[in-house]
Order: structure tokens, then sequence, then C-alpha cells
């Protein structure tokens, strides 16, 4: 499930209704920063008490590690009561060894990683795609979520899919679906 900043009555309401099938909760880029500390720690901590994992989006890992500000981000996570992150390079250039770097130094904070692969304008290599997920698993990463954008190619892109499934152990991933900016 991703949060966009819902208020903290629907929050419950969500949890009351269908808490049970929830397991982690993405609490969209951008809305941890802009919710006043406390709402969202009564966020985190809300999410938490119902057996829900909530992690901020990967784009505020990407910002961090463009300022050289990795470290500090992991502490802010935690900080705010997370104890999962996303470490994801949709639009930036992370190379391999630097993002495999990221996620052990955030688990070494005591962080659960969901790495995530793909890229959100383009169709990436099946093959890099493998790689990239073994590397980000054998880095450490507890999870690796696969772009959306990368799954739809005029629909389904079933090849992927397949060849996803041939390759790697699919209970080490997670495949996000698409918004409504993704045109199939």
């Amino acid at each position: 499930v991703m949060d966009y900043g819902m208020g903290l009555s629907a929050q419950r309401d969500l949890l009351e209704t269908g808490g049970w099938w929830l397991d982690l909760v993405k609490i969209a880029t951008g809305v941890s920063r802009v919710l006043p500390g406390p709402v969202l720690r009564e966020k985190i901590e809300l999410y938490k008490a119902n057996g829900v994992h909530p992690f901020p989006g990967g784009q505020f890992f990407e910002l961090a590690y463009l300022q050289k500000r990795v470290e500090p981000y992991f502490e802010a996570v935690r900080a705010a009561g997370y104890t999962h992150v996303e470490i994801s390079d949709n639009c930036i250039d992370l190379p391999p060894a630097r993002k495999a770097e990221s996620v052990r130094l955030a688990t070494a904070t005591g962080l659960t990683v969901l790495g995530e692969v793909g890229k959100k304008v383009e169709i990436s290599d099946a093959g890099d795609l493998i790689a990239d997920i073994r590397a980000t698993l054998e880095a450490g990463a507890w999870k690796v979520l696969v772009e959306a954008v990368e799954l739809m190619d005029k629909g389904l892109n079933v090849h992927l899919m397949e060849t996803l499934g041939r390759e790697l152990a699919l209970r080490a991933l997670m495949f996000e679906t698409p918004h409504l900016w993704i045109k199939d």
C-alpha cells in the first residue's frame, strides 16, 4: 500500500477494515518531510501497532545519496521511528558498488532494507535487472521491489515476469503495481 499522506482517522479506518491484509506501507516520498514530526511519528507507530511496517519512499534515499548525506539520512529514518527503508535508484545513476554499500550501511544501523530495481522512465534489460536484484539481496536487502514501469510494456511485460520467475526466488521480490500516471 502507498500512503500519500492520508490523515490519521483515514489510516485508522484502513487498518480497521483491511489492516490484516497489510504487511508493508510505503509512505510516499515527501510525505515524511511535510508532515509535522508528531503526526509522522503517530502515523508510523499506528502502523507498527497494527503489525504493518511503514517505510519512506526511495527518492528520499536518492536525494540523500546525491547530497552525500546517506548516513545522516539513515539516522533520520530511525529517529522518525521507521524500522524499514527503501534504497532505490529509479531516478539517479547509482553504481552497483555504492548501492551495495548503502544496503550494508542501512542494515548495520538496524534498518531492514527494501531494495528497489528498475527505472521510472525506461524499460531496463532483463539481465541487468536480475544482476541488480541479486547484488541487492547479496548486500543484505530483505526484499527487492521491481519498479512498476519495468512491468508494463504495452500491457503486462509477461516475458520479464517469466524470466524473473525462472532466474530468482520470487519470495524475495515484490512487484509494484502501476499508478494512474503509467500508460499501458
